[in-house]
């Protein structure tokens, strides 16, 4: 792996996870939900015309144009999931997606615009493996409990795997706030944090190779419920892109061999 995600690395990458938030916005809308359906259907055409440039582009003028309008795509896509959050809120908005997916997704979206935003400006995005775990593990312990609910209660193994997750990334999140608190007196590495990373790393790619695991099975209906088969798809993406980041971030976290930007499972 090269010392660094590129632009168009990071283009390709968030370009098709912000494709995927809106396919689930729109898979989660009861038809009743006709504005907000047409909404989610146009941000997924966008983001599906941005992904497709940034996989060919070629020089930095082309970056430069499309990180241009990746950016203001994100900045729409912030205030439409912003106004269904508010909505959800206020029991307005019918989607079977819960507040804090909406939440997670917001987080995620705010996280890459900030990452555009140091390229805009020329600057290298900052590798801090504590901002890192704050933003993923809590994104992770959303989707083991996604998993849990959303598999058939004939399979209580996968439910009782996932919830083992689920409380396994919850303390990893704890002891991130803390590590952060840390930070005030001891920046950088240092050997307690090295162990933290690592440990992380190591429960992470178990949870990202079951999530690619059940990826397979729920395209041959091994895995069973209301989850469509990119769910757990985009998930495991998303935990490739934090061990590599988490790397780059900590050497002393082994490398993963995955690549985060592979297109989207077909289903």
């Amino acid at each position: 792996m090269s010392d660094k995600i590129t632009l168009k690395e990071d283009l390709i990458f968030w370009n098709q996870i912000l494709g995927d938030h809106s396919r689930f916005i729109f898979h989660s809308l009861a038809p009743v939900e006709i504005t907000v359906i047409q909404e989610a259907k146009n941000f997924i055409t966008v983001f599906d015309s941005l992904w497709q440039e940034s996989k060919s582009l070629q020089n930095q003028s082309q970056m430069d144009r499309v990180l241009d309008h990746t950016m203001a795509a994100m900045l729409r896509l912030r205030t439409f999931k912003l106004s269904l959050l508010s909505l959800h809120l206020e029991k307005k908005l019918r989607s079977s997606l819960n507040p804090t997916f909406y939440n997670h997704m917001l987080n995620e979206l705010e996280n890459a615009y900030m990452l555009m935003a140091c390229y805009a400006n020329n600057r290298t995005p900052a590798e801090d493996p504590v901002s890192l775990h704050l933003l993923w593990m809590l994104d992770a312990i959303g989707h083991a409990d996604t998993l849990s609910c959303g598999v058939d209660a004939s399979q209580p193994d996968i439910q009782r795997i996932m919830h083992d997750f689920e409380k396994k990334f919850q303390k990893y999140y704890l002891a991130s706030v803390e590590y952060e608190g840390f930070k005030r007196a001891m920046t950088g590495l240092y050997p307690a944090l090295e162990r933290f990373d690592k440990k992380a790393a190591e429960d992470m790619r178990d949870f990202m190779q079951l999530l690619e695991s059940i990826t397979e099975e729920t395209l041959t209906a091994g895995v069973i419920g209301s989850i469509l088969p990119l769910i757990p798809d985009h998930m495991a993406r998303e935990e490739c892109y934090y061990l590599l980041r988490l790397h780059l971030a900590d050497p002393a976290v082994p490398e993963v061999k995955c690549v985060p930007w592979r297109d989207r499972v077909r289903s």
